[in-house]
């Protein structure tokens, strides 16, 4: 989306960035850093001890948050037919919880650029599955 580059070629160089939740190109043509130590999230593939790390990390360290919609909804099924589930509840869980911290500033076809609003790494508690016998990555 052209106008969506332009928009974070207009936002200074020191910012940090997640690309959420598949778009390693943005990290590269941007020239930001993309915080998280993942760079695809699928569901069904990635644990929720590993949305809630990369929760973590977002919380912490991201100022800016572009979320590709075309990739968080039914998509993943059209593309993934034996997914069963593309939205389990540690994808829904860290989603509210990104979006509870980032504020939506502008929709670009189907992303979404969202600004840090508040520093609460306690929305990240709220992702189902970890505690259950799933302990985060590095912890």
């Amino acid at each position: 989306e052209p106008e969506l580059l332009k928009r974070i070629a207009a936002i200074g160089a020191g910012q940090r960035f997640l690309f959420y939740p598949y778009d390693p190109m943005l990290s590269f043509l941007t020239g930001h850093e993309h915080v998280a130590r993942l760079d695809l999230f699928l569901p069904q593939r990635t644990t929720p001890a590993v949305y809630t790390q990369a929760c973590m990390q977002t919380v912490r360290r991201a100022d800016w948050v572009v979320i590709d919609r075309s990739w968080t909804n039914a998509t993943f099924h059209e593309v993934f037919p034996a997914m069963a589930n593309p939205q389990p509840p540690e994808k829904e869980g860290f989603e509210r919880a990104i979006e509870s911290s980032f504020a939506l500033v502008g929709t670009y076809g189907n992303y979404e650029l969202r600004k840090r609003e508040k520093y609460d790494e306690s929305v990240c508690a709220n992702i189902p599955g970890v505690g259950q016998g799933e302990r985060a990555p590095g912890s």
